[in-house]
């Protein structure tokens, strides 16, 4: 037996009711407020006729709406992946970079910049020649040049260019060499950045900000966290600049 779906109770053969062609549930016809001679249209086989309840009428249109957003995600699914295959070359480039990054970074680092060396300095050159190290001059020498033009000296390995840097203050109690001083070789990209560090101090200083300064380290090859971090110290109100493999320049 049938159950009516609007009031629960069984529909009696007796009784007038109708069949919802959605859900091909039961409905007395005085629950659905029609008459019998209506119902039993309904119940007719050749029929141009169709019978949908509140509910699946109300669930019909919700589907409708369903319906509706899975075709714009389909469309913003479909405009991404399409974005996503644009941006994939850009990607490998990105890759590409970031990999000759750090092979030329692990090259340089046998490599120092000596700057505020004379043009004419026999002992270095003797020394370099002792050491099996290979300098030259950067840049051609031009006749009215007031400064020296730096030097590039290759050392057998990154450990002797490292202590190079580090004992680069002794050059300071030699008189011919008061005004020189050791750099490691950077790559143009840690130039700029080194140069974007210098640039967001000095706006920060223009800003009213104070004990700004930028942390020098050497030892750093790694490409993360290029741009200038500034925290401050639990326990002091100094805030401190940290920058990466900047030994040797001037700040």
């Amino acid at each position: 037996m049938n159950t009516c779906k609007n009031c629960t109770f069984i529909i009696k053969s007796n009784s007038s009711s109708l069949q919802c062609d959605a859900s091909r549930g039961f409905i007395h016809s005085t629950c659905a407020g029609i008459s019998e001679n209506y119902a039993m249209i309904t119940r007719a086989k050749a029929r141009c006729i169709e019978v949908v309840c509140n509910n699946c009428n109300s669930n019909m249109a919700q589907f409708g709406v369903f319906k509706t957003l899975i075709a714009s995600l389909k469309t913003d699914f479909a405009s991404a992946l399409e974005a996503l295959k644009n941006e994939s070359p850009k990607v490998d480039c990105i890759m590409e970079e970031i990999i000759d990054e750090m092979n030329e970074r692990q090259i340089r680092k046998k490599k120092i910049i000596l700057f505020g060396v004379l043009e004419q300095s026999d002992d270095l050159d003797d020394a370099a020649q002792q050491a099996n190290w290979k300098i030259f001059r950067l840049r051609k020498q031009l006749s009215a040049q007031v400064r020296p033009r730096p030097i590039k000296a290759i050392m057998d390995n990154e450990e002797i260019s490292y202590a190079a840097i580090r004992k680069a203050k002794t050059l300071k109690n030699i008189s011919k060499y008061k005004n020189a001083f050791i750099s490691s070789d950077k790559t143009p990209m840690q130039i700029r950045l080194y140069n974007d560090a210098k640039a967001e101090v000095r706006t920060r200083v223009a800003n009213g900000e104070k004990n700004l300064k930028i942390k020098k380290k050497v030892h750093t090859c790694c490409l993360r966290n290029h741009l200038v971090k500034l925290k401050e110290p639990k326990c002091s109100p100094e805030i401190t600049c940290y920058y990466q493999k900047v030994r040797g320049l001037n700040t």
